[in-house]
Protein backbone atom coordinates (compact mmCIF):
# COMPACT_ATOMS: atom_id res chain seq x y z
CA UNK A 1 0.00 0.00 0.00
CA UNK A 2 1.57 3.42 -0.43
CA UNK A 3 1.65 5.68 2.39
CA UNK A 4 0.29 8.66 0.59
CA UNK A 5 -3.08 7.88 0.32
CA UNK A 6 -3.78 6.83 3.31
CA UNK A 7 -1.92 9.59 5.75
CA UNK A 8 -4.30 12.18 3.66
CA UNK A 9 -6.96 10.12 4.02
CA UNK A 10 -6.38 9.81 7.55
CA UNK A 11 -5.59 13.29 8.52
CA UNK A 12 -9.66 13.79 6.39
CA UNK A 13 -11.22 11.42 8.87
CA UNK A 14 -9.74 13.57 11.51
CA UNK A 15 -10.79 16.75 10.43
CA UNK A 16 -14.21 15.15 9.24
CA UNK A 17 -14.79 13.89 12.93
CA UNK A 18 -13.81 17.70 14.61
CA UNK A 19 -16.51 18.98 12.12
CA UNK A 20 -19.14 17.28 13.26
CA UNK A 21 -17.92 17.67 17.17
CA UNK A 22 -18.08 21.88 16.52
CA UNK A 23 -22.02 23.07 15.52
CA UNK A 24 -20.37 26.17 16.36
CA UNK A 25 -18.77 26.51 12.34
CA UNK A 26 -21.94 26.04 11.06
CA UNK A 27 -22.80 30.23 11.77
CA UNK A 28 -26.48 30.71 11.19
CA UNK A 29 -26.86 28.65 8.81
CA UNK A 30 -27.84 24.50 9.14
CA UNK A 31 -26.04 22.12 8.57
CA UNK A 32 -26.98 18.67 6.26
CA UNK A 33 -26.14 15.00 7.36
CA UNK A 34 -26.78 12.83 4.27
CA UNK A 35 -26.69 9.13 4.43
CA UNK A 36 -27.83 6.71 1.32
CA UNK A 37 -27.29 2.69 0.84
CA UNK A 38 -27.98 1.28 -2.36
CA UNK A 39 -28.17 -2.59 -3.51
CA UNK A 40 -27.73 -3.68 -6.92
CA UNK A 41 -26.39 -6.37 -9.34
CA UNK A 42 -26.21 -6.33 -13.56
CA UNK A 43 -26.91 -9.53 -15.79
CA UNK A 44 -23.42 -10.29 -16.44
CA UNK A 45 -22.47 -10.76 -12.83
CA UNK A 46 -21.54 -8.16 -11.02
CA UNK A 47 -23.11 -7.34 -7.32
CA UNK A 48 -22.36 -4.30 -4.96
CA UNK A 49 -24.06 -2.81 -2.14
CA UNK A 50 -23.28 0.86 -1.17
CA UNK A 51 -23.24 2.67 2.01
CA UNK A 52 -22.42 6.61 2.00
CA UNK A 53 -22.36 9.56 4.41
CA UNK A 54 -21.50 12.78 4.21
CA UNK A 55 -21.69 16.25 6.26
CA UNK A 56 -21.78 19.89 5.56
CA UNK A 57 -21.91 22.32 7.36
CA UNK A 58 -24.01 24.40 5.48
CA UNK A 59 -26.61 23.22 3.34
CA UNK A 60 -26.13 23.54 -0.45
CA UNK A 61 -28.03 22.71 -3.85
CA UNK A 62 -28.29 25.04 -6.86
CA UNK A 63 -31.28 25.45 -8.46
CA UNK A 64 -33.60 24.62 -5.61
CA UNK A 65 -32.33 26.46 -2.41
CA UNK A 66 -33.03 25.68 1.11
CA UNK A 67 -35.26 27.87 3.75
CA UNK A 68 -32.57 30.43 5.34
CA UNK A 69 -29.13 29.74 2.84
CA UNK A 70 -26.62 32.22 2.74
CA UNK A 71 -25.70 33.84 -0.34
CA UNK A 72 -21.93 34.43 0.57
CA UNK A 73 -20.50 32.09 2.95
CA UNK A 74 -17.69 29.27 2.97
CA UNK A 75 -18.57 25.85 3.47
CA UNK A 76 -16.27 23.02 5.00
CA UNK A 77 -17.47 18.75 4.93
CA UNK A 78 -16.60 15.57 4.56
CA UNK A 79 -17.81 12.09 3.28
CA UNK A 80 -16.89 8.37 3.40
CA UNK A 81 -18.31 6.00 1.57
CA UNK A 82 -18.02 1.93 1.48
CA UNK A 83 -18.72 -0.56 -0.97
CA UNK A 84 -18.65 -4.27 -0.96
CA UNK A 85 -19.72 -6.60 -4.03
CA UNK A 86 -18.60 -9.20 -6.49
CA UNK A 87 -18.11 -9.98 -10.12
CA UNK A 88 -17.52 -13.36 -11.72
CA UNK A 89 -14.26 -13.78 -10.51
CA UNK A 90 -13.52 -11.68 -7.11
CA UNK A 91 -15.06 -10.31 -4.58
CA UNK A 92 -14.10 -6.73 -2.61
CA UNK A 93 -14.19 -4.69 -0.49
CA UNK A 94 -14.27 -0.27 -1.35
CA UNK A 95 -13.43 2.32 1.48
CA UNK A 96 -13.63 5.84 0.46
CA UNK A 97 -12.99 9.08 2.54
CA UNK A 98 -12.96 12.73 1.12
CA UNK A 99 -12.92 16.26 2.72
CA UNK A 100 -14.24 19.33 1.05
CA UNK A 101 -14.35 23.11 1.04
CA UNK A 102 -16.73 25.41 -1.04
CA UNK A 103 -17.37 28.81 -1.40
CA UNK A 104 -21.17 29.96 -1.92
CA UNK A 105 -19.88 33.16 -4.39
CA UNK A 106 -23.28 34.56 -5.02
CA UNK A 107 -26.93 33.63 -4.06
CA UNK A 108 -26.49 31.56 -7.79
CA UNK A 109 -23.48 29.83 -7.99
CA UNK A 110 -20.87 27.56 -6.11
CA UNK A 111 -17.55 26.35 -6.12
CA UNK A 112 -16.39 22.73 -4.53
CA UNK A 113 -12.91 21.09 -3.89
CA UNK A 114 -12.56 17.89 -2.48
CA UNK A 115 -9.29 15.47 -1.88
CA UNK A 116 -9.07 11.72 -0.44
CA UNK A 117 -8.08 8.82 -0.68
CA UNK A 118 -9.93 5.40 -1.80
CA UNK A 119 -8.84 1.74 -0.36
CA UNK A 120 -9.92 -1.75 -2.13
CA UNK A 121 -9.60 -4.62 -0.39
CA UNK A 122 -9.50 -8.15 -2.42
CA UNK A 123 -11.41 -10.77 -0.47
CA UNK A 124 -10.16 -13.73 -2.23
CA UNK A 125 -6.16 -12.66 -1.80
CA UNK A 126 -6.14 -9.81 0.89
CA UNK A 127 -4.93 -7.58 -1.33
CA UNK A 128 -5.02 -3.96 -0.52
CA UNK A 129 -4.87 -1.17 -3.04
CA UNK A 130 -4.83 2.47 -2.38
CA UNK A 131 -5.18 5.38 -4.78
CA UNK A 132 -5.68 9.23 -4.27
CA UNK A 133 -9.29 10.90 -6.16
CA UNK A 134 -10.20 14.18 -5.93
CA UNK A 135 -12.78 16.44 -7.67
CA UNK A 136 -13.50 20.00 -8.12
CA UNK A 137 -17.12 21.61 -9.06
CA UNK A 138 -18.75 24.79 -10.18
CA UNK A 139 -22.36 24.83 -10.75
CA UNK A 140 -25.54 27.60 -10.36
CA UNK A 141 -27.31 29.79 -12.55
CA UNK A 142 -26.48 32.75 -15.30
CA UNK A 143 -30.07 33.10 -15.40
CA UNK A 144 -33.37 32.42 -14.39
CA UNK A 145 -33.47 30.38 -17.71
CA UNK A 146 -29.77 28.89 -17.96
CA UNK A 147 -28.54 26.60 -15.28
CA UNK A 148 -25.14 24.69 -15.46
CA UNK A 149 -22.70 22.03 -13.00
CA UNK A 150 -19.24 21.73 -14.56
CA UNK A 151 -17.08 18.55 -13.07
CA UNK A 152 -13.56 17.53 -13.25
CA UNK A 153 -13.15 14.35 -11.02
CA UNK A 154 -10.45 11.55 -10.18
CA UNK A 155 -12.24 8.64 -9.20
CA UNK A 156 -12.45 4.89 -9.16
CA UNK A 157 -14.76 3.36 -11.29
CA UNK A 158 -15.41 0.84 -8.89
CA UNK A 159 -18.20 2.81 -7.72
CA UNK A 160 -20.10 3.20 -11.04
CA UNK A 161 -20.41 -0.67 -11.25
CA UNK A 162 -17.48 -0.47 -14.11
CA UNK A 163 -15.59 -3.42 -11.80
CA UNK A 164 -13.35 -5.39 -14.41
CA UNK A 165 -12.82 -9.00 -13.85
CA UNK A 166 -9.24 -9.58 -11.22
CA UNK A 167 -9.34 -6.05 -10.33
CA UNK A 168 -10.74 -5.37 -6.50
CA UNK A 169 -9.77 -1.28 -6.86
CA UNK A 170 -11.29 -1.05 -10.26
CA UNK A 171 -10.31 1.14 -13.07
CA UNK A 172 -8.96 5.15 -12.21
CA UNK A 173 -10.75 7.74 -14.38
CA UNK A 174 -10.19 11.28 -14.67
CA UNK A 175 -13.42 12.59 -16.03
CA UNK A 176 -14.14 16.34 -17.18
CA UNK A 177 -18.22 16.84 -17.46
CA UNK A 178 -20.60 19.83 -18.36
CA UNK A 179 -24.64 19.48 -17.81
CA UNK A 180 -26.63 22.25 -18.68
CA UNK A 181 -30.77 23.26 -18.17
CA UNK A 182 -32.26 25.94 -21.19
CA UNK A 183 -35.87 27.32 -19.96
CA UNK A 184 -37.00 28.53 -23.19
CA UNK A 185 -40.29 29.28 -21.51
CA UNK A 186 -41.70 27.90 -18.07
CA UNK A 187 -43.29 24.36 -19.39
CA UNK A 188 -40.05 23.85 -22.02
CA UNK A 189 -36.72 23.32 -21.12
CA UNK A 190 -33.60 21.72 -23.02
CA UNK A 191 -30.93 19.60 -21.77
CA UNK A 192 -27.19 18.87 -22.91
CA UNK A 193 -24.51 17.03 -21.15
CA UNK A 194 -21.12 16.33 -22.29
CA UNK A 195 -18.41 14.23 -20.74
CA UNK A 196 -14.94 12.88 -21.91
CA UNK A 197 -12.94 10.64 -19.48
CA UNK A 198 -9.15 9.32 -19.72
CA UNK A 199 -8.98 5.74 -17.86
CA UNK A 200 -5.85 4.33 -16.58
CA UNK A 201 -5.82 1.38 -19.25
CA UNK A 202 -5.16 3.86 -21.95
CA UNK A 203 -9.13 4.01 -22.83
CA UNK A 204 -10.82 7.03 -23.20
CA UNK A 205 -14.75 7.92 -23.06
CA UNK A 206 -16.87 10.62 -24.71
CA UNK A 207 -20.81 10.63 -23.73
CA UNK A 208 -22.89 13.31 -25.51
CA UNK A 209 -26.65 13.72 -24.25
CA UNK A 210 -29.48 15.79 -25.43
CA UNK A 211 -32.73 16.12 -24.08
CA UNK A 212 -36.15 18.79 -24.73
CA UNK A 213 -38.78 18.48 -22.01
CA UNK A 214 -42.23 19.85 -21.54
CA UNK A 215 -43.84 20.38 -18.43
CA UNK A 216 -47.10 19.28 -18.06
CA UNK A 217 -47.51 20.61 -14.47
CA UNK A 218 -45.03 22.30 -12.84
CA UNK A 219 -45.92 22.98 -9.48
CA UNK A 220 -47.56 19.89 -7.25
CA UNK A 221 -48.18 17.28 -9.23
CA UNK A 222 -45.51 17.90 -11.42
CA UNK A 223 -45.25 15.96 -14.52
CA UNK A 224 -42.69 16.88 -17.47
CA UNK A 225 -42.75 14.59 -20.55
CA UNK A 226 -39.98 14.56 -23.63
CA UNK A 227 -37.34 13.07 -25.97
CA UNK A 228 -33.53 12.07 -24.84
CA UNK A 229 -30.81 11.01 -27.14
CA UNK A 230 -27.26 10.75 -27.21
CA UNK A 231 -24.09 8.82 -28.33
CA UNK A 232 -21.29 6.92 -25.85
CA UNK A 233 -17.82 6.22 -27.29
CA UNK A 234 -14.26 4.63 -26.35
CA UNK A 235 -11.37 4.67 -28.34
CA UNK A 236 -10.37 0.90 -27.32
CA UNK A 237 -12.94 -1.86 -26.91
CA UNK A 238 -11.65 -3.60 -23.74
CA UNK A 239 -12.08 -7.02 -23.11
CA UNK A 240 -12.70 -6.89 -18.99
CA UNK A 241 -15.55 -4.57 -19.49
CA UNK A 242 -18.57 -3.23 -21.64
CA UNK A 243 -16.64 -0.55 -23.96
CA UNK A 244 -18.31 -0.14 -27.58
CA UNK A 245 -16.73 2.41 -29.95
CA UNK A 246 -20.20 3.52 -30.79
CA UNK A 247 -23.59 3.78 -29.13
CA UNK A 248 -26.54 6.00 -29.61
CA UNK A 249 -29.82 5.97 -28.31
CA UNK A 250 -33.21 8.22 -28.84
CA UNK A 251 -36.11 7.70 -27.48
CA UNK A 252 -39.54 9.13 -25.05
CA UNK A 253 -38.88 9.63 -21.31
CA UNK A 254 -41.26 10.80 -18.68
CA UNK A 255 -40.54 12.30 -15.28
CA UNK A 256 -43.31 13.14 -12.10
CA UNK A 257 -43.41 13.66 -8.94
CA UNK A 258 -46.79 13.53 -6.65
CA UNK A 259 -48.13 14.91 -3.25
CA UNK A 260 -50.09 11.81 -1.36
CA UNK A 261 -50.80 13.29 2.13
CA UNK A 262 -49.79 15.61 4.15
CA UNK A 263 -49.48 17.35 7.62
CA UNK A 264 -48.48 21.10 7.87
CA UNK A 265 -45.40 21.53 6.22
CA UNK A 266 -43.42 19.14 8.16
CA UNK A 267 -44.42 15.19 7.44
CA UNK A 268 -45.44 15.41 3.30
CA UNK A 269 -45.74 12.17 2.05
CA UNK A 270 -44.91 12.11 -2.28
CA UNK A 271 -44.34 9.88 -4.76
CA UNK A 272 -42.01 9.63 -8.30
CA UNK A 273 -42.09 8.08 -11.28
CA UNK A 274 -39.59 8.42 -14.04
CA UNK A 275 -38.89 6.21 -17.00
CA UNK A 276 -38.12 5.76 -20.62
CA UNK A 277 -38.25 3.67 -23.63
CA UNK A 278 -34.58 3.98 -26.42
CA UNK A 279 -34.20 2.88 -29.82
CA UNK A 280 -30.36 1.78 -29.50
CA UNK A 281 -27.82 0.90 -31.71
CA UNK A 282 -24.06 -0.76 -30.77
CA UNK A 283 -21.91 -0.21 -33.76
CA UNK A 284 -23.01 -2.48 -36.50
CA UNK A 285 -25.29 -4.56 -34.23
CA UNK A 286 -28.28 -4.93 -34.88
CA UNK A 287 -30.50 -1.95 -33.52
CA UNK A 288 -32.88 -3.40 -29.99
CA UNK A 289 -34.80 -1.24 -27.00
CA UNK A 290 -33.47 0.13 -23.94
CA UNK A 291 -36.04 0.57 -20.84
CA UNK A 292 -35.64 2.27 -18.14
CA UNK A 293 -38.23 2.70 -15.02
CA UNK A 294 -37.68 4.20 -11.22
CA UNK A 295 -40.57 4.62 -9.10
CA UNK A 296 -39.88 6.34 -5.56
CA UNK A 297 -41.68 7.46 -2.63
CA UNK A 298 -40.40 10.11 -0.18
CA UNK A 299 -41.71 11.07 3.62
CA UNK A 300 -40.78 14.38 5.25
CA UNK A 301 -39.73 17.79 4.56
CA UNK A 302 -36.10 18.54 2.93
CA UNK A 303 -35.81 21.40 4.94
CA UNK A 304 -36.10 19.47 8.03
CA UNK A 305 -35.70 15.74 7.39
CA UNK A 306 -36.56 13.55 4.49
CA UNK A 307 -36.38 9.89 3.72
CA UNK A 308 -36.61 8.55 0.44
CA UNK A 309 -36.63 5.20 -1.17
CA UNK A 310 -36.70 4.97 -5.04
CA UNK A 311 -36.05 1.23 -6.94
CA UNK A 312 -34.66 1.42 -10.38
CA UNK A 313 -34.50 -0.92 -13.35
CA UNK A 314 -32.76 -0.94 -16.58
CA UNK A 315 -33.48 -3.47 -19.93
CA UNK A 316 -31.47 -3.56 -23.10
CA UNK A 317 -32.06 -5.50 -25.81
CA UNK A 318 -30.60 -6.33 -28.62
CA UNK A 319 -31.18 -9.20 -31.17
CA UNK A 320 -30.77 -12.34 -28.98
CA UNK A 321 -28.99 -10.65 -26.29
CA UNK A 322 -30.05 -9.48 -22.81
CA UNK A 323 -28.46 -7.00 -20.27
CA UNK A 324 -30.32 -5.79 -16.77
CA UNK A 325 -29.53 -3.58 -14.24
CA UNK A 326 -31.60 -3.61 -11.04
CA UNK A 327 -31.14 -1.73 -7.62
CA UNK A 328 -32.44 -0.63 -4.60
CA UNK A 329 -31.66 2.77 -2.71
CA UNK A 330 -32.67 3.97 0.49
CA UNK A 331 -31.40 7.78 1.73
CA UNK A 332 -32.09 10.12 4.61
CA UNK A 333 -30.94 13.90 4.85
CA UNK A 334 -31.42 15.44 8.27
CA UNK A 335 -30.81 19.67 8.63
CA UNK A 336 -28.78 20.37 12.21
Amino acid sequence: MKSSPFFISFGLSLFFVVLLSRPDLCASEKALVEIQSSVGETSDGVRQSKLSSSYRNHRRYPGWKYEGEASDQWDLGGELTTSRGSNLLNRFQVVGVRGQVGRQLSEFQLIDFGLGGIFANDLGTGKIESALVGMAKWSGEVSRSFSFVTTAERASTTFDYLQPERSSLGLLSVKVSVATTYRLAESVKLGFGFAETWINDSNRKTDVQLSTMYGFSTGVPWIWAGFEAGTFSNSDKKAAYWSPTRFSFFGPRIESSFEFWKKSDVWILSGGLSGGISLIKEEQNASGLSYSVTPGLSFGDRNLRLFQLSYGRILSKQGSGEWSQNEVRLSGSFSL
